[in-house]
């Protein structure tokens, strides 16, 4: 929007709200206001205002309205504006707009003012204030359920919505396109939806023109022992089990058959940062909150650690903890125990571990709430535990 828009519109605002308030106290009886006085003065109003607002910078492109200090910006020209209207009462014995009518006119073309630069950040801060009850939550797949077939199965035909909606349905995290016959013609995984979305395909378009038309699969006379050598070897997590006609009997998933007995290690997930990065969308939720494809990147992240069968998870939290605390609460609908270290200022990832200290084991996991790729945790924990290294970390390497 340029600044002469912007202006114009405050203008009209401004003016407006001189107005209502007048048309307010005078009870709606237009024709004792002394209209034209009233006209005359809201829009000397709405110049003062105005153009206290372009003195204080507020029509530059880099100011926005985040902190209080911004709202001085709009409320002291406001002020300036009724106070103004206020000597023209008393030197010029008119009223157009009556000393009455001017608190409210001040608040409310001052309010007028702050939503309509909060108007495109409504649905956002809504969200952060109501919580948990209004960010959407997929639905959860218990600890130690088995892959269903019937829950991952989608038509051929199907969207990429619906994908999604079965990737969140079933413990496997894969979607299974079958033709009319049931032969399996492709699979959708997170990955391939995430990596659509982030591409600006739209979530109604096919499903088939994300998927894998020639996917990793098993035929159902393999043993465990190959069936893990083929995900090994091609790199995959889960594979359909297919007969002869290619119809699906089964998912096998490589953390399930790879487990060993031993309780899974604590996972401390950092959760403290501005995630300043971000410009406008951090502003009033915090990094961990912000939604890709339709929910929460840490409830992503808990989601996939309690498919993984991961118990215990310790959040980090500071930049706007209370948003996060009640947004995941004690980690029961996910399936998991959450505890939570509150940093009262900034410690650093070293100094969000050692506050954390009391509440973890000899080995633990640490990783970022804004972890948005697969990563299998069991085998990181696997690996680190063969090596007998004092410290494992974990990298990818770049897609781009």
């Amino acid at each position: 929007m340029t600044i002469a828009r912007l202006a114009g519109l405050d203008l009209v605002a401004v003016a407006v709200a001189y107005l209502v308030a007048v048309a307010f106290r005078v009870g709606g009886r237009v024709e004792i206001a002394e209209p034209e006085q009233a006209v005359a003065l809201a829009a000397l109003a709405a110049a003062v205002q105005v153009g206290g607002n372009a003195a204080l910078g507020v029509y530059r492109k880099s100011w926005y309205l985040s902190r209080s200090r911004d709202l001085v910006d709009l409320g002291a020209p406001a002020l300036a504006a009724a106070l103004v209207v206020a000597a023209l009462n008393v030197s010029t014995g008119l009223h157009g707009v009556p000393f009455a009518a001017l608190p409210v006119a001040a608040v409310l073309a001052f309010a007028l003012l702050v939503a309509r630069r909060l108007r495109r950040r409504w649905r956002t801060i809504i969200r952060a204030i109501l919580g948990q009850r209004e960010v959407p939550l997929s639905p959860f797949v218990p600890l130690g359920a088995a892959p269903d077939p019937a829950r991952a199965i989608i038509p051929s035909t199907a969207s990429i919505r619906a994908a999604m909606e079965a990737i969140d349905r079933d413990v496997s995290r894969i979607a299974l396109l079958v033709g009319a016959g049931g032969e399996l013609v492709g699979t959708v995984t997170d990955g391939d939806a995430r990596r659509a979305i982030l591409a600006g395909t739209s979530l109604d378009s096919p499903a088939s023109s994300i998927m894998k038309a020639q996917p990793v699969v098993a035929e159902r006379d393999m043993t465990d022992d190959e069936i893990v050598a083929l995900m090994l070897t091609r790199s995959v997590r889960q594979v359909p089990v297919v007969d002869e006609s290619g119809r699906v009997l089964d998912i096998k998933l490589l953390d399930r058959m790879t487990r060993t007995a031993e309780e899974p290690v604590p996972v401390l997930i950092m959760a403290g940062g501005l995630g300043r990065r971000l410009g406008d969308i951090t502003r009033y939720i915090p990094k961990p909150l912000v939604e890709v494809a339709g929910r929460p990147i840490l409830a992503t992240l808990i989601q996939d650690l309690a498919a993984q069968g991961f118990r215990r998870v310790i959040l980090a939290v500071g930049h706007k903890a209370e948003l996060i605390e009640r947004y995941f609460g004690d980690g029961r609908r996910f399936g998991v125990t959450i505890s939570y270290v509150r940093d009262a200022r900034p410690l650093g990832t070293a100094g969000a571990i050692a506050a954390a200290l009391p509440q973890l084991e000899r080995e633990f996991i640490v990783t970022n709430a804004d972890l948005l790729t697969r990563v299998n945790f069991d085998e990181l924990v696997a690996f680190h535990r063969a090596e007998r290294d004092d410290l494992t970390i974990g990298i990818i390497e770049s897609t781009y």
